[in-house]
């Protein structure tokens, strides 16, 4: 599984779908 199903069921809550968003951009940046 992809982490784009997380997205899909929080996606009611935007400020969720942020945080997820830029959490996710973050560990890409420490990789």
């Amino acid at each position: 599984l992809g982490t784009g199903w997380m997205y899909q069921i929080r996606i009611e809550n935007l400020a969720d779908l942020d945080a997820l968003m830029d959490e996710a951009a973050y560990a890409d940046f420490i990789k």
